[in-house]
Order: structure tokens, then sequence, then C-alpha cells
């Protein structure tokens, strides 16, 4: 019998398998146990449905209170504008349970997988099939999870576990006291990001810090449970944990992590005049720093001491999000590699032994806990289910582990620069970035990440005629390149070679360009006869852990080279540049260039001579892109959080204008490309709403 998994009531639609919630056919979003119970609901609508009946059914083998059924309900009646008490969607039997009440406008019907991106008639064919590639396989296993409720297993013993956060608010970055009584985390009020404190059991929260201005994040308690550590204003800060005036610990530095003996201090550098870039460590009051690492991450590192304070692990980016953890000295020396995943993870923490590192990674497809050996060895799982398990922090006792869970998405967004008219393209679950428009302007390209690999696409710009070009098992390949025909795709492979190469957009096997020492970022000219890219040179710092070669290049990772291919003359630009971008008769090369201050870094744009070498700056932004026409650039400049402002001007830095404020971006994947129609197409990154629960460490 087929499983009915597709419901219409009201301006609403409900899809079981594709687990969408759709409003007058625009997605709605839900967090996935609330729509789990919302499916359960339907699914069971002819009859009241007890409250021990939903908790089973939705909960299966998790121990949480009957109040967190009561916020589930009151998500969904809020999504569906139902009221507090419903009466049109959901009704209360009271002391017993609830039903569903709302009349369907057709018979429910099995789920047909319909593509998230929408097919012409014309090409319905060649866009199901592509989507079924793309999207099918993975979602289809994703699926089959999913709608069989799976409960939230612990191969490594972990019982009891609890929400301990209500539906209200945005809470993340927990952390748990000493004792395992407490949490500390971060939420909004009045649009500023605050740290806040509860009990694990019950009982409202209580706001400890009230800063005026954003970008609060991170938090963690001093082993002696009377401080709490945090990032603010581009250093590390802590507060009492009853309230009271914070102190600024570090000047510039972010993600603290403390010795269980409460004497050492671990963060990583922001950058700046002072070169404070890697990994440092200093006394509890943040005296006597000295550094330990010296790497300018690209992704953050999160690095975590040891409880005896003898070695920090941290993530270590491979390209973009990917990477591994690695274990240095707090000495210094050498660091050791822990983990060979090579894929997106991070937020490691020891147990209070120090014998376990405990870590959120992909490794298995989607975001869930591992521990690991220090000493090395192979990861085990501790935790799965829906969404993504994060941060996760273990009581000084050793007997409670607390995380976040959150369902995140990614989607391609199209802004007609005319009208103001956005559109989005694409969502998925996994990466999607780098979209690139073809020299015609008729279609895109972009990259997403899937179970098989990283593998590159294109589709019209309406969204149509999905087609895969790269599909080798296991390959990562990002950041792809138009051929100023628009024949082939040039592209960055990571894995199973680092090159650079090139493949048809009629698929097949890619070949290397040419191998040279580039550095992340390589820009064809028009003419595919020159590119320019970001190599290393003498002058920078040497450091021990490979370089991350997906990650956004920095002013310090070297020189800005243009390179002719076939007589392999080079040519060194005066400045260095981040993400070059050629102008469109090659003559011209516009970039942004990092500019140190005293307290703090900013952002240029910069346009080069690709013959001469030499620059002069625009004007004040990042992320330039000339337009096809060659007769205007696009630029972004800080917004509020997550989001950037777009700016254009004139190609000589006059006549700027804002147009629109674009995202919400998540690094590294901050950036957009122009077609001829002055279209703008960028990647977008949608935070779900995160869930903190705690578990009891067997």
């Amino acid at each position: 019998m087929e499983q009915i998994s597709i419901f219409r009531f009201g301006e609403f639609t409900l899809d079981g398998v594709q687990r969408r919630l759709l409003r007058a056919g625009r997605d709605v979003y839900l967090p996935p146990k609330t729509f789990e119970l919302l499916l359960y609901l339907l699914r069971n609508r002819g009859r009241v449905i007890t409250k021990d009946e939903l908790l089973e059914a939705v909960w299966p083998d998790v121990n949480v209170v009957e109040n967190t059924l009561a916020q589930r309900i009151r998500e969904i009646r809020e999504t569906l504008g139902d009221g507090a008490q419903g009466g049109q969607f959901v009704k209360t039997v009271p002391r017993v349970g609830y039903q569903f009440i709302a009349p369907l406008d057709d018979q429910p019907r099995a789920a047909t997988t319909a593509p998230l991106i929408s097919a012409s008639p014309k090409k319905a064919g060649r866009v199901r099939t592509g989507y079924l590639v793309l999207f099918g396989a993975g979602l289809l296993t994703l699926v089959a999870f999913l709608t069989t409720s799976q409960p939230r297993t612990s191969p490594i013993p972990l019982s009891d576990h609890q929400l301990i956060s209500d539906s209200a608010g945005f809470p993340r970055f927990p952390s748990l006291s000493p004792d395992g009584s407490t949490i500390a985390f971060v939420d909004e009020v009045g649009g500023r990001s605050q740290v806040w404190v509860r009990s694990v059991t019950d009982g409202a929260a209580t706001q400890v810090t009230f800063a005026d201005q954003a970008g609060l994040e991170w938090t963690r308690w001093s082993p002696s449970g009377n401080q709490i550590y945090f990032n603010y204003r581009g250093g590390i800060w802590s507060v009492p944990a009853v309230g009271g005036a914070p102190r600024n610990i570090v000047a510039r530095g972010k993600n603290p992590s403390l010795s269980s003996d409460g004497r050492t201090l671990a963060y990583e550098g922001l950058g700046g005049a002072d070169g404070d870039l890697g990994i440092w460590i200093a006394n509890a009051d943040g005296t006597n720093s000295r550094k330990v690492l010296n790497r300018p991450f690209i992704i953050a590192s999160m690095p975590a001491i040891s409880p005896d304070g003898q070695s920090i692990v941290f993530f270590q980016s491979s390209g973009g999000p990917m990477g591994d953890l690695w274990i240095v000295p707090s000495s210094g020396g050498p660091p050791r590699r822990l983990t060979f995943d090579d894929t997106e993870g991070g937020t490691p923490t020891w147990t209070p032994d120090g014998q376990f590192v405990i870590f959120s990674s992909k490794r298995t497809g989607s975001h869930t806990l591992w521990r690991i050996l220090a000493a090395g060895g192979e990861a085990e799982p501790m935790t799965s289910g829906a969404g993504e398990d994060r941060d996760p922090q273990v009581s000084l006792d050793g007997r409670r582990l607390i995380y976040t869970n959150v369902r995140n998405s990614f989607s391609l967004e199209l802004l007609n620069a005319a009208t103001g008219r956005k559109t989005s393209l694409a969502t998925r679950r996994t990466t999607i970035a780098g979209p690139r428009f073809s020299p015609q302007g008729d279609r895109i390209t972009f990259f997403h990440e899937m179970d098989a690999g990283t593998h590159l696409w294109t589709f019209g710009v309406d969204g149509h005629d999905l087609r895969q070009i790269t599909a080798g098992k296991g390959e990562r390949n990002i950041l792809p390149r138009w051929s100023a025909k628009g024949d082939a795709l040039f592209f960055r492979q990571i894995l199973p070679k680092d090159s650079f190469r090139r493949v048809s957009v009629s698929g097949g096997g890619s070949t290397e360009v040419g191998p040279w020492p580039w550095n992340s970022w390589v820009e064809l000219d028009p003419s595919d006869r020159a590119v320019v890219y970001n190599q290393p040179d003498a002058a920078t710092p040497e450091v021990e852990v490979p370089a991350a070669p997906g990650g956004l290049p920095v002013a310090d990772s070297g020189v800005t080279i243009v390179r002719q291919l076939e007589r392999g003359l080079e040519t060194i630009l005066g400045r260095t540049l981040i993400k070059p971008r050629w102008s469109p008769d090659g003559k011209t090369i516009f970039g942004t260039e990092r500019v140190r201050l005293a307290d703090r870094n900013t952002w240029n744009v910069v346009s080069c001579d690709s013959t001469a070498g030499v620059c002069h700056t625009l004007t004040r932004g990042g992320n330039v892109v000339p337009s096809p026409d060659g007769r205007s650039l696009y630029f972004m400049r800080p917004a509020k959080e997550g989001m950037r402002q777009l700016w254009t001007t004139d190609v000589d830095g006059r006549n700027e204008r804002y147009l629109d404020e674009i995202g919400p971006f998540r690094l590294p994947d901050l950036g957009f490309d122009v077609s001829r129609e002055h279209l703008i197409v960028w990647p977008a990154f949608h935070q779900g709403t995160p869930e903190i629960w705690m578990a009891k460490l067997r």
C-alpha cells in the first residue's frame, strides 16, 4: 500500500516525502519535529490522538516532557495562522490530545517527487532526469530515513535525550556549567545577540549581557562556574554567570576554550596589523599570550584545549567548509592529523578524562556527532537522525552532553537589477554555491555537494533544463568558470587531484589545464589565453598545516599573478587581490584589497592594468564583479548579519549607486555574478531554528 504523503488544505500543501510545507506555492519552514508532528496529525486526521501516542510517534525512545508537545502544537498553529487555541486546523481535546479538523481540498495522494526546479513542457524529460540525479538519490535516501520516524539513536550509550530549549527565540552556541545544572547560550533580544543562562530542568532564562552592538556569539564556562566567556566586538570577553559588568579578556581573538584547571585559555586570532592570525594560548585573564600555530584560517578553527592544557584540537579547512581535525601541542610544534574524512565538520570538544574528542561531522552524509580517541583511530557515531547536530559540549563531570540540532537549507537567488524583483531558483539541504552566468547569459553553472561528491551543474536562468556536468564518484569539483565560447567549464578540483581543469558542457572526462603553483582562485581572461591567480611568495610565513586551497584568499597569501597560458610568461600585479576578475576586454583586472588598520581590517575595490601591473583604488567595498558590457562594476558592502549591500559604480569609481540588499550568506560562499541583462545571482544560506538538546553520557 502506498504511503499517503501529499495533503492540501486551505492555502497549504504538505509533501511528506520532500519534507516541504508550501503556502500559496511558497516554502514555509517548520522545524523537523514540528513537521513530523503535523504530518502525523494529517495522516490520522479522522480521530483524536492522545498526547502519549503523539509523543511516542514523533519522539520514539527519547525522553521529552509534555510541555514540548504543547510548544510544537503552538508552532503549527502560528505557522498556519490558526490562533493560540486552534479551531480551524488543529483542535485541542482537553486532557486527552489533539485532532486535525480542517477539510482537505482533494484526496490525499502518494508523493510524485516533483522537482524543486520546475520544468517547461519541452524540457520536462531532461529536467526530471537531471533532478533525479541531482536531487533524487540523496533525497530519496533521506526521505526513506525521515518518513519512518527514525529515533535519535546513540550507538555510543547516550540516554535521556531532552529538548531543553523552548520554541521561542533562536538559541545557539550552548555550553554547560561545570556541574551540568545550567546552560549558557546566545539568543536575540531587541535585534541584538545576548548571553542567557537557564536551568537544564525548567524555569525561565535570565539575560546576563546587554551588548549594544551586533556580533556577540559563542559561550564557554570557566571551570569555576562563575564566569562565561564569549566573542564580542572582535575580542574575547567574560561576564559573571549571575550577571554584571563584562570584561575584555583578549583585544583581538575569538572562540575561547579553557583548560580544566581554569588557568589556560586557547583561542584563534582575527588577523590585522599585529599579525594575530593562527591559534594562541594565554592565561585565563588574557595575559602572557603567545602564538601556538601560525595559520591564516579561512574557516573558523574552533580550537579546544585539552583538560590538562597540553594539547589543542582544531578544525583545518582543506577547501571551503571541508577539512579535518588536527591536534597541536600547546607548547608549539608540528600538528598531527586526527581525522581523515576531508568533509564538513568542526566544533571539537574533549571528554573530561582527555581520552576522546567529540565533534560534528558530515562523514556519513549529514551533520551528526562522533567521538574519536585523541591518540587516533576510527571515529565512532554518537547520534543519528534528522537535521544537523553541532556544537557538542560535555559537562566537567563527564555525565552530560549538550548540543544543537538545526535544519538549514541552501538556495540560488536571482535579482533583476532593473526591476528589483527577486526569484528563488533552487533550494537544497546541502551546499549550492559558486554560480556563474554563461557568456550568452542564458545559463548558470554552480557546484553542488552530494553524497557521491561535489559536482558541477548547469541550468537555464529560469531554473529549467538542469544538467549534470561532472559525475566522478568521490570527486570534489568547485568554482566553475565558463569558457569564452560557453562550450566548456574550467574549475577547481580538490579531489582526487588538486588541479585546475576543463570539461565540456556536454559532460565527459575532464583534463588538467596546466600545473603551476596557484592558490585557490583562478580566473580566465575573455580569450581563454591567460589566467589571473594568487600564489604564495617567499615572504609568506611557512605554515605547518597544509594551506586551505578552497577558502577565500587573503592579502597575506602572497601575490596576484597574470599568466599567459601558451608562453608561460607572468606579470605580478602591484597589489594582492582577493577574488580577481577580468574586464570584458581583458585589459583590466578588478579585485578586492584588504587594508590593515590599527584596530580593524577594511576592504577596497581595486583596478589593475593586466599588462603593466599598475593598480589604483576605486572605492570602498569588496567582491567586485564587472558587468559583461564593461560599463559598470558591481560590489558589496557590509550590512546586517549575514547580508550585504549591493552597489554599482562606473568602471572609474564614479557615480556610485545603492541597488539592494542580498544574502543571507555563509562563509566562505560570499559572492555573486552578473549577466549581460544585469541579472544578479548569488548563493543564499538559510539558517534553521536551532534546538538545544541534552543527553546523559554513560
